[in-house]
């Protein structure tokens, strides 16, 4: 059996929500609610899901930028600290969404690309080195290492964010929405460059995004996020072939088509209940087209279909007998 680069185990991240005294904790948030999640070396695994749904809270929790409540992150073949701050995730870095906001606006380019490098004691001339051969691998000019930020591109700005995450060799990269902030052209050269990129340093990605047209091309397996838990796991082909969640089903069917026959998106019916919302069911029963008893009363069980297709779900389904339903 393969083992896989990082496993996550029962994770759970809640925020309070104080009342009219401060050390008094009226609610909480439930982020991210129990999350199971196997990512082996190699390939990518895309999670997708609603804004809101707990996808960026579960990549910092999992980069030690977020504190978690509970759970168990093993990663490279040893547990990892659940606490921020932590600096025992050497070999895991970040790109974020916004390239601009990342980078210190007054500092020079190649300082800000070599500062993972600069904070361990290594010397400027060495970091310029390899932030120079860096430079090159994500398609950037050396010419213009003495630049600042705002002399690029957002393109090239989110290039420089690429070749900040890469400068000390990682196994393990989260992009978090890496071109929701782009142009359409220059979203696929991006995703060009970061399969380029895989291949070429033996990278291991986490992909978050909404967009799931760019998830399906990118990824080899895609999870699905729904209230702060994975409620599908499939292959990218296999999810858009035959999505056994009705969440996913929903997701699928909401995407923009040009075809002629079909110019109207379905939508979710219902809006996405309160993360601060305890359920003893199924979270999703409220918008559940094909909901039964037995789903506001009990919380479904994790369900293995066929290879890696799992689904938490009562009564999982494929695409033709969701369709039947609506």
């Amino acid at each position: 059996m393969i083992t896989p680069l990082l496993e996550v185990q029962g994770l759970k991240v809640h925020f309070p929500i104080r009342g009219a005294l401060p050390w008094i904790t009226a609610a909480e948030v439930h982020a991210v609610n129990g999350v199971d999640l196997r990512v082996y070396k190699g390939e990518t695994l895309g999670i997708v899901g609603e804004s809101g749904c707990g996808k960026t809270t579960l990549g910092s929790a999992i980069l030690g930028l977020q504190s978690a409540n509970s759970g168990q992150i093993n990663f490279d073949g040893r547990e990892l600290s659940l606490n921020a701050h932590a600096d025992d995730r050497i070999g895991m870095q970040v790109i974020f969404q916004d390239p601009f906001a990342s980078l210190n606006p007054r500092r020079k380019v190649w300082k800000t690309v070599g500062e993972p490098l600069l904070v361990t004691g290594v010397q400027q001339d060495e970091v310029r080195v390899k932030v120079t051969e860096v430079f090159k691998s994500v398609g950037l000019q050396t010419t213009h290492l003495d630049r600042l930020p705002h002399e690029f591109s957002g393109g090239q700005r989110q290039r420089l964010a690429i070749a900040r995450a890469l400068v000390r060799r990682p196994k393990l990269v989260v992009c978090d929405e890496p071109v929701s902030a782009l142009d359409v052209s220059v979203q696929s050269q991006i995703l060009n460059l970061l399969n380029q990129l895989q291949i070429d340093f033996d990278l291991t990605y986490i992909f978050i995004s909404h967009d799931l047209g760019v998830v399906k091309n990118v990824s080899d397996r895609i999870a699905v996020m729904y209230l702060g838990r994975i409620v599908e796991t499939a292959s990218a082909e296999r999810l858009f072939e035959a999505p056994a969640h009705p969440y996913t089903h929903a997701l699928l069917n909401s995407i923009p088509r040009l075809s002629a026959g079909r110019r109207r998106r379905k939508v979710i019916k219902g809006e996405l209940p309160s993360p601060t919302q305890m359920f003893l069911g199924c979270p999703f029963q409220a918008r559940c087209p094909i909901s039964i008893d037995i789903c506001g009363t009990t919380l479904p069980p994790i369900v293995e279909l066929s290879g890696d297709h799992s689904v938490q779900c009562h009564q999982p389904h494929t695409n033709t007998l969701h369709k039947a339903k609506e």
